[in-house]
């Protein structure tokens, strides 16, 4: 993995989601969506310590496809996402 930026840099990010999540009052949701990016931030400065957590970059990204049902009754493909990657947009 190539990292923009140094370890520092994901440290101090890392900080400034905990303060913002202890400092500011916020709706749950929000606050489950930034203790996830507090973890993959985590993770990344795992990694860059030589710590690398195999299963977690092993989990990024994955689709399945699957069938359904759409507002009309009929049957289609659905392709579901899985992984941490979809953690980044608030999913």
């Amino acid at each position: 993995m190539h990292y923009r930026g140094g370890k520092s840099d994901f440290e101090k990010l890392k900080r400034k989601i905990a303060q913002m999540r202890q400092d500011y009052p916020m709706h749950p949701d929000y606050v489950e969506y930034l203790e996830k990016i507090e973890w993959i931030v985590g993770e990344m400065v795992n990694s860059m310590e030589g710590k690398v957590n195999k299963e977690f970059w092993n989990k990024i990204f994955d689709e399945k496809k699957g069938e359904g049902y759409e507002g009309s009754g009929m049957r289609v493909e659905i392709l579901k996402i899985t992984g941490w990657f979809k953690y980044l947009f608030g999913t």
